[in-house]
């Protein structure tokens, strides 16, 4: 009967089953062989040797090593007896008779459960064979909290060993008598408890439990706290969200998917990284990407050299107070990694391995929608040789002077004509479809006391540009080993390398962008025949000749290693200690061959730099429960950190030879070496206090010593307390609306040390020589910058609260953050006046403040036996300002630091206007009068910082399919699009096409000299009667006031679509434990509605310059498991 009931699972339909989650169908399968059950255990066999220990620590090691899990009443027998034992291989079953000898209590097992109860009293035991001949068959079903079977349910008589579970379809039968208890438990659900009546029917809904919001996580320093103890932010995500994209960089993965986090992509060049910003800018100067933090040890490396298939699990700590122990590394977040390879632990015997390969389009996404009816010129005639395309149109003239007509290098053309036609494609033929390939395999195996995993991964990728790929590699071993009862060692080596080529002159794009639309630019020759110098149309770098003649290539080898011990002195006492070694080295190639326009002599930069960083932690943890209701944890430790620096560099100009890349074929030389040495040291601590496990107050605090400043300024020391309280615990709601709540506050302060030599004086070696009648002298001279002694490090505050919810009956999940920073003495350069010798010092003027909001909404839209439908919202509002500082600060071309507003604004030219906001027109050509004509200072006409940025990502799952689809939407924030200003201005967009006619710029008339309005003898404003045709109005006119190249950045994206398939091997009696195919597009649709309609811009590239458009992929892949 029993084989019949095997055969008969094996042999379902898959299709005609109801899924549930994996786990779901695992504990099915365990309890459809619940009668196997005792037979297994006694062959279960485990070798122990612990000495001196108690026996809750042997029962644990036990469930470490083997699926089972122990149940009992607490205070039946006695768990903290001191025992002592050593056994190899021996049967499970004769191990726990030997440890419970001594007590009166009896073992029973019940699918992976085992149940340790006190012995039955032999006349109870006779009652109940009484009670038993008068029981009755009760039958039921039970469902969860959306009405959908729940199989595998355990059900047992309350004080009985008597017991069963449900099956595929949650029903049940069990025998009991009025007045028995029913107690029904399933993993992640809330325990409930039935009186038997008199109904033979007893229909049961279970409550999910939050067991979600009870994980335990990773904090600061590898600190591993209960999510619900957590009075801070810290966002996760599993490892399966960030593998198999069509990516080369972690952090584009990561875009939108987390609250407060901003990834910033500013060029579509395949191998350039995206920068990461935690609740936005802390210092004006100083650096505000987050700390990295990979199995515990600092990164210094990008995420771009990580492997996305071995990472396990992805945290964020966002606030002060969650990275404190971190001290002034972490003031601007934490990002937390945790490798598959590095998260391997001993227990049961186990073997797995994992293979992956995706295969993905690499394009273009954004190229403008070119108008198509006039061509080169201005003034509505054709001109060769100008950049302009407002020329006469095509329909005017038959032919036109072939491109090179006039060039000398090239004799063959001239007096050549060509067909006056638009090209179509000119721009879109420089373009490419990019291939991209990700392979990663990963091995992991456990046996009782060691672990071991390995992983490798290879991607490949080329770009939308000729000469632009991008070749990774990285393959990483991690192991831990249970030395004895209490030693635990784990350590981990990585070793990755990253190859990228590109070009050696990205403002390409600011000519390839607005060909004219006659120039058949991609298939002229780009460079003259016998010198290989650049040749085009006009005297200005082909794109073709920029490709195939300039280069940057980076080779970046790192080895990434990390050691960790853990001693457990007993069960309140543990000492860890943490090594790591991150060696990077940088070889770098760059060159442009002579004959171009940017540098007509030709270059070659070499440079090699080597990045050194040794950090190591000991901590000491305690935990006791100091009565009934007070428990206590605590951590003391000590960090120290060594960044060793080594950069050599030589550049070489003057190119003899052409195309030969070598030192010795340049004729000027040049180098130079620097050794650099920095030490850091910290001891940090903190105690945590809880109250019953509803209330938690937690003090923290750590003191840094940086040797970058001077004695009396080098140690600082910064606070930190939370409190996070729960409600619903404390109160017992009991309620099916609020299931969790959990209201939490943090408040912590941090530093920004500065660079190294900003407090003493430094020699310069001056390569120039002094001749003189005795010979050729090398002279020396101090810096130009001012040492300033007196230098502190940057001083950091936050304030933040926030609440975590579950709500209607677990359906709807809410964590929601706001805080406030405070960010005084930041540390900023300060120009002097040159006749005092030196031309500027680094001091402590400023203060910027920030403040922000953070929401992540989850909601179970439907869920039934086959089809759930999730949905998943994001929403982030930060804004910073600049609260104190002496004088404005350019950060970046047009954006500045300016006291009293938000960091960052955009500060430039203006078009000047009256009183009533009339544009004024400068009377003698029709033009906009502009602010740098009369002298006026720049003005701030925008703020970059977008008001807020919302992701919705849905999830729909039917049996084994999963679509999701990930939409984005950003409000406000400006930006001079130098791209739009360029496309408008030659013309060459299809908002340019109306231009037949005369047009006048809506205005007043006024004086260019003093920027006032010209009024007539009624003293009125004269209106703007002036006409120019189209390309007087667009070029060096109506745009040319910043202003006007002003545009809001408000964005609509779909950042990501996918679908995929699961394939249960398992079920499926395949030879594998599953597979899964997918088909993925990334960015596969944006729109800006406040740039001008055909530019197609996207504004997550268009900072400052033209660069390389954004890009779109559509991927492929395939992942299986055994």
């Amino acid at each position: 009967m029993k084989k019949n009931t095997i055969g008969w699972v094996l042999a379902l339909d898959p299709l005609k089953i109801s899924l549930k989650m994996k786990l779901t169908y695992f504990l099915l399968f365990v309890s459809l062989l619940q009668s196997y059950a005792n037979s297994y255990s006694q062959n279960t066999k485990v070798t122990l040797d612990m000495r001196e220990v108690t026996l809750r620590s042997v029962l644990n090691e036990i469930e470490h090593k083997t699926d089972y899990k122990f149940l009992y009443e607490k205070g039946i027998f006695q768990t903290d007896k001191i025992v002592s034992i050593s056994v190899k291989r021996k049967k499970l079953s004769s191990i726990l008779n030997r440890l419970l000898e001594p007590f009166d209590v009896s073992v029973e097992y019940l699918d992976k459960q085992i149940i340790i109860k006190r012995k039955p009293d032999p006349v109870e035991v006779e009652k109940a064979v009484i009670k038993e001949s008068l029981q009755q068959q009760i039958k039921g079903q039970v469902k969860d909290g959306f009405g959908l079977p729940l199989p595998g349910v355990s059900i047992l008589i309350k004080d009985t060993t008597t017991g069963t579970s449900t099956d595929f379809d949650g029903n049940y039968e069990i025998r009991a008598n009025p007045g028995d208890v029913l107690v029904f438990s399933f993993l992640g659900y809330t325990t409930q408890e039935v009186v038997v009546a008199q109904s033979l029917v007893i229909d049961v809904q279970l409550k999910e439990s939050v067991g979600v919001l009870e994980e335990v996580i990773v904090t600061a320093q590898g600190i591993r706290k209960e999510k619900k103890a957590l009075g801070y932010a810290v966002s996760t995500l599993e490892g399966k969200q960030l593998e198999n994209k069509a990516e080369t960089d972690v952090a584009r993965s990561l875009q939108g998917k987390v609250a407060g986090v901003q990834i910033n992509v500013n060029s579509g060049s395949t191998g350039n990284q995206a920068s990461i910003r935690v609740r936005g800018d802390l210092s004006v100067t100083n650096g505000n990407s987050p700390l990295i933090v990979v199995d515990g040890a600092p990164f210094n490396g990008g995420l771009i050299d990580i492997n996305p298939n071995d990472i396990k699990d992805f945290s964020v700590l966002k606030g002060l107070n969650a990275s404190l122990l971190y001290g002034s590394d972490g003031r601007n977040g934490v990002i937390l990694i945790t490798t598959k390879s590095g998260s391997g632990s001993p227990g049961k015997e186990k073997v797995s391995i994992n293979f992956s390969h995706t295969v993905y389009t690499n394009q273009v996404a954004n190229l403008p929608e070119y108008q198509n009816k006039y061509g080169q010129g201005s003034d509505n005639r054709f001109r060769g040789g100008v950049v302009g395309n407002w020329g006469a149109a095509f329909s005017e003239l038959d032919v036109v002077p072939h491109p090179y007509a006039s060039n000398p290098a090239f004799p063959e053309f001239a007096n050549v004509e060509v067909p006056y036609k638009p090209i179509p494609n000119n721009v879109k033929s420089f373009f490419n479809t990019g291939i991209g390939t990700v392979t990663a395999i990963n091995f992991n195996s456990s046996q009782e006391k060691t672990s071991f995993n390995l992983s490798a991964g290879y991607t490949d990728e080329t770009g939308i540009i000729g000469n632009n790929d991008l070749k990774r590699f990285n393959f990483n071993i991690g192991g831990s080993a249970q030395v004895t009862d209490k030693l635990n060692v784990r350590a981990t080596i990585n070793y990755s390398t990253r190859k990228r080529n590109s070009q050696n002159g990205a403002d390409m794009f600011e000519i390839l962008l607005h060909i004219p639309r006659n120039i058949d630019a991609f298939n002229l020759p780009f460079q003259d025949p016998v010198t290989g110098a650049n040749v085009y149309y006009r005297p200005s770098e082909n794109p073709n000749w920029v490709i195939n003649n300039t280069g940057r290539n980076d080779d970046v080898v790192r080895i990434f290693g990390t050691f960790r011990a853990n001693y457990n002195f007993d069960d309140h006492w543990n000492l860890s200690y943490r090594v790591s070694l991150d060696n990077e080295v940088q070889d770098e190639f760059d060159f442009a061959n002579r004959g171009g326009v940017d540098d007509p002599t030709g270059f070659l930069e070499l440079d090699y730099d080597k990045f050194q960083t040794i950090d190591q932690s000991l901590i000491l943890s305690t935990s006791y429960q100091l009565n009934k209701k007070i428990g206590l944890d605590g951590q003391i430790g000590v960090n120290s950190q060594t960044i060793n620096n080594k950069s050599n560099s030589a550049s070489f100009e003057d190119q003899v030879v052409f195309g030969f890349l070598r030192p010795d074929n340049f004729d000027t030389q040049s180098g130079d070496a620097s050794r650099s040495k920095e030490n850091f040291a910290g001891v940090f601590g903190q105690l945590e206090f809880n109250y019953d496990k509803f209330l938690y107050v937690t003090v923290s605090g750590r003191n840094d010593w940086s040797s970058t400043l001077e004695k009396e300024n080098q140690s600082l020391f910064y606070p930190g307390v939370s409190v996070s309280f729960l409600p619903t615990s404390a109160l017992d709601f009991n309620s099916n609306i609020v299931n969790y709540l959990k209201i939490r506050g943090a408040y912590a302060t941090s530093s920004g040390f500065p660079g190294r030599f900003r407090t003493r004086n430094t020699l310069v070696s001056d390569p120039q020589r002094f001749i003189t009648s005795e010979g050729a002298l090398r002279s020396s001279r101090v810096s130009r910058v001012l040492a300033n002694p007196d230098l502190r490090a940057e001083l950091h505050k936050e304030v933040e609260v926030g609440v975590e919810s579950k709500l209607f009956n677990n359906r709807v999940s809410l964590e929601a953050s706001v805080f406030k920073r405070i960010s005084k003495d930041q540390i900023v350069s300060r120009p002097l006046d040159p006749a005092l010798g030196f031309t500027s010092t680094t001091v402590n003027i400023g203060r910027v403040d920030s403040e922000g909001l953070e929401i992540d909404l989850g909601i179970d839209i439907l869920k039934s036996d086959s089809f759930i439908w999730n949905l998943t919202n994001v929403f982030t509002a930060y804004n910073t300002e600049v609260v104190e500082l002496n004088a404005p600060i350019s950060l970046d071309n047009d954006r500045f630091a300016i006291q009293g507003q938000p960091l960052g604004v955009i500060q430039e030219d203006y078009a000047i206007r009256d009183s009533e906001g009339n544009l004024l027109i400068n009377p003698n050509n029709g033009e906009l009068i502009v602010s740098d004509d009369i002298g006026f200072p720049d003005k701030i006409i925008g703020d970059p910082t977008p008001d807020w940025a919302l992701t919705t990502i849905n999830s729909l799952s039917y049996k084994g399919f999963t679509f999701s689809a990930q939409i984005e939407y950003t409000h406000g924030g400006d930006n001079i699009s130098e791209t739009a200003y360029d496309l408008l201005r030659r013309g060459v967009t299809r908002d340019t096409e109306n231009r037949e006619g005369s047009f006048i710029i809506p205005g007043v008339l006024g004086d260019p000299s003093t920027g006032l309005p010209f009024l007539d003898a009624n003293g009125q404003t004269i209106p703007n009667t002036i006409q120019a045709n189209a390309n007087r109005t667009a070029f060096s006119n109506y745009l040319e006031a910043n202003d006007f190249r002003l545009f809001d950045t408000s964005l609509f994206r779909i950042r990501e679509v996918a679908l995929s398939y699961t394939l249960d091997g398992k079920k499926n009696k395949l030879p594998f434990d599953n597979i899964a195919f997918t088909l993925s597009g990334r960015n596969v649709f944006f729109n800006a509605p406040n740039y001008p309609k055909y530019t197609n811009i996207d504004p997550d590239v268009d900072r400052g310059s033209t660069t390389i458009p954004t890009t779109k992929r559509y991927a492929f892949g395939v992942s299986i498991s055994f």
